[in-house]
């Protein structure tokens, strides 16, 4: 991945709000035509998208963010932490058939506003406690999502867990 340190780094967090954007758009879609099992495939998805890219920031990119951007890290972990929480509330409500379309909506602002912020964060600072690694562990770990998410049997595929909530679980089904 060419260019300067920042450069990589938004372009993996690009990539990886773009591949969520996708799955809510999947997400939406399956909602608004009432086809459960399209919705089911498309939450697991987003559901285990989510939870990847949450992983991989807490656990790559905000430690570095902590040494020159408390705040800004904070912010980023409380966020992770409100969007998961919606994240479990709505995957029981799912699969209790409870969750209606503006209630799916509300929760993908919400991770769409995140997405809008936690790109725009100034990273420059952090990235000189970052090490080189970080990308390729990073970029490896995108792989591993896309290829899951195109998995044929995605939905059985066991989901990570966020960093900041290791002790919840993500939905009843596991």
């Amino acid at each position: 991945m060419p260019g300067r340190p920042d450069q990589k780094l938004r372009a993996l967090l690009r990539a990886d709000h773009a591949l969520l954007e996708q799955t809510c758009g999947e997400l939406e879609t399956a909602a608004r035509a009432r086809d459960r099992e399209r919705l089911r495939r498309a939450w697991t998805n987003l559901e285990r998208l989510f939870l990847t890219h949450v992983s991989a920031v807490e656990t790559h990119l905000l430690p570095a963010l902590e040494g020159s951007l408390p705040g800004q890290a904070a912010a980023v972990r409380e966020e992770h932490a409100a969007l998961h929480r919606q994240l479990c509330e709505l995957g029981v409500g799912l699969d209790l058939h409870l969750v209606s379309s503006p209630v799916l909506h509300a929760f993908v602002s919400d991770l769409r506003a995140h997405a809008r912020r936690e790109t725009r964060l100034s990273y420059r600072s952090a990235l000189t406690n970052l090490p080189p690694e970080i990308f390729t562990a990073w970029g490896e770990a995108q792989d591993r999502g896309h290829r899951a998410r195109n998995h044929p049997t995605a939905d059985r595929l066991p989901v990570p867990r966020s960093p900041s909530s290791r002790s919840e679980r993500t939905s009843p089904r596991h």
